[in-house]
């Protein structure tokens, strides 16, 4: 399943009380799993993702310059191919 069309900082998705609860009224009550689903998709093709999935609530990973570089020219094309936005 794949989280529709919108923005949201991930690191909302594994605390989604108060401020956050309209995200569970816009992605539904599967956030987390919706998540973590997509995440699992998007690590075969970014092995940075793959590696973020070792902690308990992924949320990012860091890049230097010349990583950002391939991410953007390289990594989110593929990614935007594989339906990612």
């Amino acid at each position: 399943m794949m989280i529709p069309a919108c923005w949201y900082r991930v690191n909302q998705a594994w605390n989604i009380k108060g401020k956050n609860a309209p995200l569970r009224k816009h992605l539904g009550p599967n956030v987390q799993e919706c998540l973590l689903s997509s995440l699992g998709q998007a690590a075969g093709i970014c092995p940075n993702i793959a590696a973020s999935l070792k902690t308990s609530q992924p949320a990012g990973y860091a890049l230097d310059t010349v990583n950002a570089y391939q991410f953007l020219t390289e990594k989110a094309v593929t990614l935007e191919q594989a339906g990612f936005a």
